[in-house]
């Protein structure tokens, strides 16, 4: 790549790295924050981006020219002191006056740049050891010149990026004069206002309310401005009798206080209520507008929603769920907004831990672990229905399912399904369910077997040869790798037939088997070339292995009248720190030392003399 080319590719990646932390940053505002929390959190990480030693904001003052310093964040790494930005509250933005009200930058990426044009500035710069600066402009209380000062950025290329910074110093000017704020207050009613019987704008201070939108039928009996009180009182005297207790008490001044400001910025209410026979149900949301300066609810909006038709879809969902049950052996109904679990379906395994009813889930789930689940997979199942967490999950991927080892059933897999999602995408309920799976593991089990084995002499293969060295990879376990033939087997098939000779290499197997550890695993790679893994085993107990050779050859070479005697020539070499192709060369090269020279033997590589070139 040339030189040329080069830069415009540097120069690429330096915008798109600057625009994504600029989107992704104003993207992580918090809306509830205070201006002067959002403010403090945009110029701090403005900050560490740029790697300046400072980034201050000024607001304009009431001279034409001058600027006073409302926010300064400073580096960790740098000691930096306030005279660096002293030249700009005392004297002013002087010549950058102009620039600023044109909407562009003001940049100075090297004080030496400036000698010669503006030899005073020079001389203030070097002498507060200020290397380089940008200053952004921002529309703070529509008042020019206000701005954000970066004192020795680190980023270069900031003239390409003028559109970029321009706009965030845009954004923060939004976010300085709380127009966002209302912005987003006036997009989230526009946004819900289709589905809204009712809306109301209530100031919590004052205890009244404003109808900012009404039925008809409720027009005339509903106040378009009044008591709030005169709002629960009105709403509670239409629901059912057993829902009034929980709806003045989750109205009331108590839990809005705490629950409303403190804890959550919203919550919502169902109720019932009987017209003409017929039940209805309603929503009623609470979302805060504002608080104050100490944090205590100043307004709050309340969205009245019908949702009759939700509420009937729901039962028929409850309906489809029982009726996929029958594919389980237990299923339950977990509500994440009171922690409680209700049956849906048990066997007889089953009812003498959980009689129909509701329980609390830690209940539901100490029991289910310690009664139903072996102790190695306790741990496991416990994170897998870890509450906490379940709602993220679920967002990753809508089922969650996880097998395990029962006491009750042989194996079992649990799966987490969402029944039910609120308005503002929180999880509301969980369909938990156990599947007996035993017969599946058992099929899956021979699958497994047969794929790994070989059919001829029951040995494990060359796939799962390839699976247990890759997971002894990152082994700290030492081991010993020993590949073996059989010497002259091409003349054992001319001279008897392939019939023997498939029956000599089961019978090798056979007594690799026999004569090898518990631990040890023996491999057919192909034809007649096998491996054995012996675990555990350093180049110290070399020794052990030759003698376990010998004892296979002077087993094999025994006449029997069905085969004829035969010999193993074998390579070992040893690691203690996993395994790589080296580890299978090394023994490669062990077994062919054996090959050319004395056949029916073991040789071991770290025993091996180097062979000369003349060789």
């Amino acid at each position: 790549m040339t030189e040329t080319g080069s830069a415009t590719e540097d120069r690429e990646i330096i915008s798109l790295k600057t625009k994504a932390f600029i989107a992704d940053l104003l993207s992580s505002v918090n809306i509830d924050d205070s201006i002067r929390d959002i403010i403090s959190h945009i110029i701090e990480e403005v900050g560490k981006f740029t790697h300046s030693d400072m980034v201050c904001i000024y607001e304009a003052g009431t001279e034409t020219d001058r600027v006073t310093k409302e926010y300064q964040w400073r580096s960790g790494e740098q000691v930096v002191e306030d005279e660096k930005t002293q030249a700009i509250q005392e004297r002013g933005l002087g010549d950058w006056i102009r620039t600023l009200n044109m909407k562009k930058l003001v940049l100075i990426e090297n004080r030496e740049s400036v000698k010669d044009s503006f030899p005073r500035e020079y001389e203030r710069m070097e002498k507060q050891g200020i290397q380089a600066f940008l200053i952004i402009p921002l529309y703070i209380k529509n008042k020019m010149p206000s701005c954000m000062c970066l004192i020795n950025p680190d980023l270069p290329e900031f003239a390409l990026l003028e559109k970029t910074w321009l706009y965030l110093g845009q954004e923060i000017g939004l976010y300085y004069n709380q127009e966002r704020i209302n912005r987003k207050y006036l997009m989230f009613m526009e946004g819900i206002r289709s589905s809204n019987l009712s809306e109301f704008l209530v100031d919590y201070t004052a205890k009244r309310y404003e109808a900012l939108r009404i039925t008809r039928v409720l027009s005339n009996v509903i106040p378009e401005q009044g008591e709030w009180e005169w709002i629960r009182k009105f709403y509670a005297s239409i629901i059912k009798p057993e829902y009034r207790e929980e709806f003045l008490r989750r109205t009331g001044q108590e839990y809005m206080e705490t629950f409303l400001c403190k804890e959550q910025n919203s919550f919502s209410i169902d109720l019932e209520r009987e017209v003409n026979g017929n039940n209805t149900w309603f929503r009623l949301e609470f979302s805060v507008v504002s608080v104050d300066e100490n944090g205590h609810l100043e307004r709050f909006v309340v969205l009245v929603k019908d949702i009759t038709q939700m509420k009937k879809e729901e039962e028929e969902h409850h309906q489809m769920i029982k009726a996929l049950s029958s594919f389980y052996k237990v299923s339950f109904m977990i509500d994440m907004e009171n922690g409680m679990t209700q049956v849906i379906k048990h066997s007889d395994t089953f009812i003498k831990h959980y009689p129909d009813g509701m329980m609390p889930y830690n209940v539901f789930l100490e029991t289910f672990s310690d009664q139903m689940v072996e102790k190695e997979y306790t741990q496991s199942v416990r994170e897998f229905m870890d509450l906490d967490t379940m709602e993220q999950r679920m967002k990753d991927a809508d089922v969650l399912s996880c097998e395990y080892h029962g006491k009750q059933i042989e194996w079992g897999r649990i799966v987490l399904a969402p029944a039910k999602w609120d308005q503002s995408g929180r999880l509301q309920k969980v369909v938990f369910a156990v599947q007996d799976i035993t017969e599946q593991k058992t099929r899956e089990e021979w699958l497994q077997f047969k794929m790994e084995h070989d059919e001829l002499t029951g040995a494990l293969n060359r796939t799962a040869f390839s699976r247990v060295t890759k997971m002894l990879e990152s082994s700290v376990t030492p081991f010993a790798l020993v590949l073996l033939d059989i010497d002259k087997f091409k003349s054992i098939n001319d001279n008897y037939g392939h019939d023997v000779g498939d029956l000599v290499l089961s019978r090798l197997v056979s007594v690799l088997n026999e004569e090898m550890r518990a631990v040890d695993k023996v491999f057919r790679l192909g034809g007649d070339e096998f491996a054995v893994i012996m675990n555990r085993l350093t180049s110290a107990q070399a020794g052990l292995v030759k003698k376990t050779i010998e004892s296979v050859n002077n087993t094999i070479t025994s006449c029997t009248n069905e085969l004829p005697p035969f010999t193993i020539s074998a390579g070992v070499t040893f690691t203690a720190s996993g395994y790589n192709e080296t580890v299978y060369h090394n023994a490669d090269k062990a077994l062919y030392r054996t090959k050319e020279t004395t056949h029916k033997g073991c040789t071991v590589f770290e025993e091996m003399e180097p062979v000369s070139e003349a060789q």
